[in-house]
């Protein structure tokens, strides 16, 4: 829901595309860089050390960790509640540790590097949601024709995204490269290449509705009570309607009183 509910919601994707694309690159992430996490887990939040003469406790901890964040994210899915699964992992872990084996079993320079990330992500996360929603009102939206623009554009969005996406996989994941600066090398060569290469799976036939940029400005905006302009055409036709009714029944209650 995270991933692709901002998608679903704009209609950009459909349900159905959008559960078959949720559910092959959750799968591609787990087998990608899910021995990273689970590596952070097992080493960067419990000193393992601690648990080094009751190994069945750490088991017992990990098992309940798991289960609980399982069934706190089935619940809150259940509700339609935002979670965050890694985070249930994360507490849960920690509240056990400290239940059974006291301050001493946690890594304190682990957790403060993940307490770090946890303030620092969503502000990184509003930051960049904000750029990139005013470079696009800014080239796309406000362009005399905005959907020819976003089709021109389209390219390199595709790009710039797959670039992104390949830096977390030769930085630090299965795929790592060094040094770093070959990583984001290798990364921009396949975004560009993918970004190029996007427009032969377009149909270069589709015509797109052309319509200038004060209307897409008022689709977009913030007023709900203002009508777009779809409504003020529905508006425009049932007014339409709803008059010639009244003027065929009162041309009709004229001819009954007036036979002759």
């Amino acid at each position: 829901a995270n991933s692709v509910g901002t998608s679903v919601g704009s209609k950009a994707l459909s349900l159905k595309a959008a559960i078959l694309a949720g559910s092959l690159f959750e799968l591609a992430g787990g087998l990608l860089v899910g021995p990273l996490v689970s590596a952070t887990l097992s080493h960067g939040i419990i000193d393992l050390s601690s648990f080094a003469s009751t190994p069945n406790t750490l088991v017992k901890i990990m098992f309940c960790s798991i289960l609980g964040s399982a069934v706190s994210t089935f619940g809150a899915t259940f509700y339609g509640v935002p979670v965050s699964a890694t985070k249930g992992v994360i507490t849960s872990m920690v509240v056990l540790a400290l239940l059974t084996n006291g301050p001493q079993s946690l890594n304190m320079q682990g957790l403060g590097y993940m307490g770090l990330t946890f303030l620092v992500s969503p502000c990184a996360g509003m930051l960049g949601a904000y750029l990139l929603n005013s470079i696009l009102i800014h080239f796309i939206i406000k362009a005399p024709n905005p959907v020819a623009t976003a089709v021109a554009y389209r390219p390199l969005l595709v790009g710039t995204t797959i670039t992104v996406s390949m830096l977390s996989l030769t930085l630090s994941g299965p795929l790592a490269i060094t040094p770093p600066m070959l990583a984001l090398a290798a990364s921009m060569v396949v975004g560009a290449a993918t970004g190029l290469a996007w427009p032969m799976f377009e149909d270069s036939t589709q015509e797109y509705p052309k319509f200038p940029a004060s209307i897409a400005l008022e689709q977009v905006s913030s007023d709900p009570e203002k009508p777009t302009v779809d409504d003020t055409k529905s508006h425009r036709t049932t007014t339409t309607t709803t008059t010639t009714n009244t003027t065929a029944e009162s041309s009709e209650k004229s001819s009954k009183a007036n036979p002759g």
